[in-house]
């Protein structure tokens, strides 16, 4: 089964947010889109990052799934059911996992466990309101959206950081979807990352 980290997200989180912030912060090109009917706007990154049920038996079960540039499959489970009314995330314990978890924590709030083999929390950011995290109306809304534009993509050297608390250290097979400056990025399956 392997060490892992442990999120825990605040129990007003909505998957479809999850999976737009975390396509924002591994580089998948986010634009803001005018809803199709009606007045208003969201982020977008065309669902490139989803949420896909594991199975009938587990209904409370989900694998956030993408796939990189490399056309590898990267995911992670979340379950609607954590402790204390939380969403869990359960990736594997390595540099760029924990990274991208600690990117969500600090995003929605919530606590992070780097390895799941102690029980201590090495990141803790008090929950967002239901405004900040699951708005249904203006002006809430666009505040949302525009905080999931305004994130930057994780950075080599913020996952470079996260090493030594991962239980596995570093991800080789990440390092490659950094572009010059830093930044990860997913580029278009014809591009190359430079």
């Amino acid at each position: 089964m392997g060490v892992n980290c442990y999120v825990r997200l605040p129990g007003n989180v909505r998957i479809s947010h999850v999976c737009t912030v975390i396509g924002r912060l591994v580089g998948f090109p986010t634009v803001r889109e005018d809803f199709s009917q009606g007045t208003g706007w969201h982020a977008t990154n065309q669902y490139a990052v989803k949420g896909m049920h594991t199975s009938d038996f587990s209904p409370e079960l989900l694998n956030i799934t993408w796939t990189d540039s490399a056309d590898i499959r990267r995911h992670m489970t979340w379950s609607f059911e954590g402790k204390n009314n939380t969403r869990t995330l359960i990736p594997q314990s390595t540099a760029f996992w924990c990274a991208l978890s600690a990117r969500l924590v600090e995003f929605f709030g919530g606590e992070l466990t780097f390895s799941d083999i102690t029980d201590d929390i090495d990141l803790s950011v008090p929950a967002k309101s239901d405004a900040e995290n699951c708005p249904s109306e203006d002006p809430d809304w666009s505040v949302l959206q525009q905080r999931i534009l305004d994130l930057k993509p994780i950075t080599l050297k913020e996952m470079m950081s996260y090493s030594e608390k991962a239980a596995y250290g570093i991800d080789d097979d990440y390092t490659y979807l950094f572009n010059k400056e830093g930044y990860m990025v997913i580029p278009n399956r014809k591009e190359k990352v430079a």
